[in-house]
Formats: C-alpha cells, structure tokens, sequence
C-alpha cells in the first residue's frame, strides 16, 4: 500500500508507521519503506510503502482498512504488486485502491421525527 504525504509532515509519518508496526497494528505487513528525493526533487510528497507478502485478496484490502485507521489516512491508498513495481512502462499503475471511510456522526444519534 501507499500512502502519500507532504515533505514536511514525512518524518511524524514515518515514526507513526514505524510505532504501529512494532506493536503488529497493520496485519500481515512486513515492511515499510519511506521515499521523498527521486529524481523529481521539486514534488511535493513524500511516500510511505506497505509491503506485503504474497496474500488473497481479502487479506490485502484488509490490510489496507488497518493501515488506513491506524495511519488515520484520509485520501485515496493505492496498492501495486511488486510486478507493477518493477515495470514502469505498465498501463496499469496499481491493482487496489481503499477509498477513506467515513464514520457517520449521527449513527448512535436519535433524531426526532417530523
């Protein structure tokens, strides 16, 4: 999975990511990787990236939902194989992505009726 941040916020990011994974908080994670200089040293994001071993599907989006919550993400997450990794040229940039969840804040609430 990856996760995407501005420079300036990339090292509280990564000390979360590094807290949440030593106390087993992501699921079948097994490594994290942070990335902020490439060769286009003008953008403005940094990444963090979630590797993860061979899993079925559910187990992946799974995954996702926990690093979601506990990173407290709140755009997009894309997830690509190591393949897509590998290949630059491919059309297709990534295999899942997790829409951020919404809690409702009237869920436990009892309105009035009309």
């Amino acid at each position: 999975w990856m996760l995407f941040y501005p420079k300036a916020d990339m090292d509280q990011r990564w000390i979360d990511a590094c807290e949440h994974l030593h106390f087993g908080e992501f699921g079948v994670v097994n490594m994290v990787q942070a990335s902020t200089i490439g060769r286009n040293t003008s953008h403005a994001n940094g990444v963090i990236v979630f590797y993860i071993d061979r899993a079925k599907k559910d187990t992946v989006l799974e995954t996702g939902r926990l690093i979601m919550s506990a990173m407290r993400y709140q755009n997009t997450m894309f997830y690509k194989t190591n393949q897509q990794s590998k290949d630059a040229c491919s059309p297709q940039k990534y295999t899942l992505q997790l829409e951020p969840q919404y809690e409702d804040p009237f869920a436990n609430v009892d309105l009035p009726e009309r």
